[in-house]
């Protein structure tokens, strides 16, 4: 009749057995959960993480800028900022512009500064008279507000702005030099980096990222570099420190949160649970990358996550070995017996012996079926015992399992690991 049908007609041989997948279905699960709270995640939805991270980043943006105008203004008092340089360098941009009608504005600017007009060919040329750095600041920021639209007018807004470092390098004293660093830092973080923008920057009023899509964009669809300026913004910026990091353990709950609907899209089992499908697991996983997840993670934790799919893929797919009896089921089931002691452990050990499979093994060999296979786990602490159930076998074969799998049951930490954020600055 063979296993299948054993567990067709629900008979105690097959109850066992498949209390058993069910076990190895609940342990998985277990460890998927244990996996995603260890951060303290907050977040429910994908929509809540990504409003944590924007509010946070948005927060540490406004922050930043407020820092650099305060400088300028202490540049200000000092006078620094009245020095003046050359204004050719800005006319001589505008003219060679391909399309020199997008920095008009710039040109007007400086004609009404007594510093610039246009010749008979439309050119602009210099009066002689020089700019301040105060004014050539205020020209900066009208390029900043202009370049919010992107597209081309974000591009001509970039030039302006290399343009006024490139006149201002090494200017004035120590305050305005300060300020003009931390305006480049602030350049450097928040609107230079392409992520920055498509995470906080806005269209017709509109976001250019959704809430719920922060968390794709920034790690699936997102390159390393993009994932680690986030991190180390979120970890390391001096706006609301406690609620930054916090929103980057949302990332890390919602990654786990993640891989867990990729891999369990099945069908539920009795208990209500929805089998961890191996495959897709590694599919979720491998749409990450593991550069990517030990960012956001530790290596410790990524090497758990695909350990975990290996022992999900073990248990779900059958071994390239024939089936000793010619049931698929029972393969599938040698094949869990013997990789149910890769699974990461939660808590204490899993108590199955490797031994166990061995044993079945044998049996499955000589042609036996169900009633062998429950012969099989007889604990061999009792070999003569008459009734001998499933979870009785298991927990006396504890004790010769637990050193083969002592390396995998190390104490699970309360939080992720929060790693020292990637040195060096943003884009």
């Amino acid at each position: 009749m063979g296993l299948e049908a054993d567990l067709a007609r629900g008979t105690a041989e097959g109850r066992e057995l498949a209390e058993l997948k069910l076990e190895q279905t609940r342990r998985l699960h277990e460890h998927l959960e244990t996996l995603q709270g260890r951060g303290a995640p907050q977040a429910s939805t994908p929509s809540q993480a990504g409003k944590a991270v924007v509010e946070n980043l948005k927060s540490q943006a406004e922050a930043s800028s407020k820092r650099v105008d305060q400088l300028y203004d202490q540049a200000r008092k000092t006078g620094e900022t009245a020095a003046t340089v050359d204004s050719e360098p800005l006319l001589d941009l505008i003219n060679k512009a391909p399309n020199p009608l997008h920095l008009d504005y710039i040109g007007n600017k400086l004609k009404r500064l007594g510093m610039a007009k246009q010749d008979e060919a439309g050119n602009w040329v210099t009066t002689g008279k020089p700019i301040s750095l105060n004014d050539l600041e205020e020209i900066y920021k009208g390029a900043s507000a202009e370049g919010k639209a992107g597209g081309t007018e974000g591009h001509y807004a970039g030039l302006v702005k290399q343009r006024i470092n490139e006149m201002t390098e090494g200017a004035g004293g120590d305050a305005y030099r300060a300020a003009r660093a931390a305006r480049s830092e602030h350049a450097r973080t928040f609107e230079n980096p392409k992520m920055m923008d498509r995470l906080l920057g806005e269209e017709k009023g509109n976001r250019k990222t959704a809430l719920e899509d922060v968390w794709n964009k920034t790690v699936v669809d997102g390159s390393i570099s993009d994932l680690e300026l986030v991190k180390r913004q979120l970890l390391t910026g001096k706006d609301r420190p406690r609620a930054a990091r916090q929103a980057w353990r949302e990332v890390q709950g919602q990654t786990v949160q993640f891989i867990r609907d990729m891999a369990t899209k099945g069908p539920k089992d009795e208990m209500g649970r929805r089998a961890v499908s191996g495959t897709k697991m590694r599919q979720a996983l491998n749409s990450i990358g593991e550069e990517k997840l030990n960012t956001i993670f530790s290596k410790e934790t990524t090497r758990r996550l695909y350990k975990l799919a290996d022992a999900a893929e073990d248990l779900t797919t059958a071994p390239r070995r024939a089936a000793a009896v010619g049931s698929d089921t029972m393969t599938r089931f040698l094949s869990m017996l013997d990789t149910v002691t890769k699974i990461p452990i939660v808590g204490t050990p899993f108590k199955v012996a490797a031994g166990a499979a061995k044993t079945v093994a044998e049996l499955s060999k000589k042609g036996e079926a169900g009633a062998q296979v429950r012969e099989a786990l007889r604990s061999p602490l009792d070999p003569t015992a008459k009734k001998f159930s499933m979870k009785e076998g298991l927990e006396a074969l504890d004790k010769a399992a637990r050193p083969s799998i002592a390396r995998l049951s190390q104490p699970v930490p309360q939080q992720f690991p929060i790693q020292s954020a990637p040195s060096g600055g943003g884009q």
